[in-house]
């Protein structure tokens, strides 16, 4: 067996650096994924959470309850200070729609998770958004993706 010069040394030297750059980048790749994965699960963590947080702070006061059933039941009308309530209510579930949304287009939620959350935010605006509550808190939506959303789910409320 002969002993290798010096440019042998360096060859084998390059190749086991190119080996190692590629390694690294392998590693990188794999630790970007990862993290993406993490940061879409966490951005879909913070609707639930925001959703949650309005159905029990709901749940638990039997006041916001009573407000919620009369306002979505539509049967009696609502004194000023209730309708207040009930559009604070409409806004806060408006704007974690929003926030979906705009998680959408950055790609931080995937798409099956995108489809999940609008199948969830029509339905409950089907059940709890009327025209008239519509015009009376779109000022607070500044969203035209939202809005066309909230514009289709209500002419499909009145064409039924």
């Amino acid at each position: 067996m002969r002993k290798l010069n010096l440019a042998e040394w360096a060859a084998v030297g390059e190749i086991m650096a190119s080996v190692g750059v590629i390694v690294s980048l392998i590693f990188v790749a794999h630790s970007i994924n990862t993290s993406s994965n993490e940061a879409r699960a966490a951005q879909t963590h913070v609707i639930y959470e925001g959703n949650r947080n309005i159905e029990l702070t709901v749940a638990s006061d039997p006041e916001w309850s009573r407000i919620i059933v009369q306002g979505s039941s539509r049967q009696e009308p609502l004194s000023e200070v209730d309708q207040h309530r009930y559009d604070v209510y409409l806004v806060a579930m408006l704007d974690l729609w929003d926030q979906m949304l705009e998680r959408r287009d950055y790609g931080l939620m995937t798409l099956a998770e995108v489809d999940s959350w609008e199948i969830y935010f029509s339905e409950w605006a089907r059940r709890y958004l009327t025209v008239v509550d519509w015009q009376r808190v779109k000022w607070n939506i500044t969203s035209g993706h939202l809005s066309s959303r909230i514009e289709a789910v209500i002419s499909d409320q009145s064409g039924q």
